[in-house]
């Protein structure tokens, strides 16, 4: 007896598959490809700042590696908490609203940090400015693309999101060794007065411009008089946070799901670890230009490849074991 392929998924292949759901999300509205947009222009900025946030803390702020630690780590810390929060609001305010306080967050927050260095305080104050912004994205823009698609592409949806995600985060790893290898005496600038900016202040102001481009592109999502959810338009209704944070806990299963989600805390925790060090790790025991950033491009060019196959693959299996497993 003939075998069936396995990458088919029913009567139709993959292929085949990721095709008509690809068609079927051009058809949808045109705020769920400005979220896209979005999506990437954010995770590159983030992501380049992130890959060389320990190095620059220490390089051109001077704190040591308990300083730096500690910085980072509260950082992160700030925006896991905050993400958990932020949530609320933007149910409370809408998209279009929420979109735009979270990336002029990170807009300011990303032009102190390319600016202050008279006061290795000043930098730090401009990455704590950025924690709303990182957090809230995430919860604002997965319900933007859950509002924006049908039951038919939601999976479809979410895994092209993710695949955006890591085509952002594999662009910025790029970003850095460019920096750190053809701008690695930093950037003159006249115009400005002869002032100078070091190879990673020179990343955060490309940074900052991308992130001035994604809140441009957050201008161009409809406003919030009216949604569509599941292809359903109806008025726009806005709500107290509270009132909806009330409503939230009075559910049961939210109570499991927010245990769930503490245990993945742990597995977060070991992907952050490893981003703060890896970069001085390998400065230090391999080279002192050893393109660390380069390297680490690997995991986000694994994930844009395998995570079709894999959504393919789990489409009809419950969410919590595919964690789990």
């Amino acid at each position: 007896m003939a075998m069936q392929p396995a990458a088919t998924l029913g009567d139709r292949s993959f292929l085949q598959q990721a095709a008509a759901d690809l068609r079927a999300l051009r058809a949808g509205p045109s705020a769920l490809w400005i979220i896209f947009l979005i999506k990437f222009l954010e995770s590159g900025a983030h992501f380049a700042i992130y890959n060389v946030l320990a190095v620059y803390l220490t390089e051109d702020l001077k704190y040591g590696d308990v300083a730096a630690g500690t910085i980072a780590g509260t950082w992160l810390t700030a925006v896991s908490v905050v993400m958990f929060f932020s949530g609320f609001i933007a149910d409370a305010v809408g998209i279009r609203k929420a979109m735009l306080l979270a990336v002029g967050s990170c807009l300011l927050g990303r032009l102190v940090m390319t600016v202050g260095r008279s006061d290795p305080v000043i930098p730090v104050i401009g990455l704590f400015i950025t924690t709303w912004g990182v957090a809230a994205l995430l919860p604002t823009m997965t319900g933007a693309v859950r509002r924006y698609t049908t039951p038919q592409t939601v999976a479809f949806g979410f895994s092209l999101f993710y695949v955006i995600m890591n085509v952002g985060a594999l662009v910025a790893p790029q970003t850095v060794s460019f920096m750190r290898t053809r701008v690695k005496g930093g950037v003159d600038l006249d115009w400005a007065g002869g002032v100078h900016l070091t190879s990673s202040q020179a990343l955060f102001a490309v940074a900052t411009g991308v992130t001035l481009l994604a809140a441009l592109a957050s201008l161009l999502l409809p406003r919030d008089e009216a949604v569509v959810t599941n292809g359903v338009a109806a008025p726009a209704v806005q709500r107290n946070p509270l009132d909806i944070v009330k409503e939230v806990f009075k559910d049961r299963q939210f109570f499991g799901f927010l245990l769930f989600v503490s245990l993945l805390v742990f597995v977060r925790l070991i992907f952050q670890h490893a981003h703060l060090t890896w970069p001085k790790y390998t400065l230090r025991e391999v080279d002192k230009d050893f393109d660390f950033a380069g390297l680490w491009s690997l995991n986000p060019a694994l994930v844009i490849v395998l995570t079709p196959f894999v959504t393919a693959f789990t489409k009809k299996l419950y969410a919590f074991w595919c964690i789990v497993t």
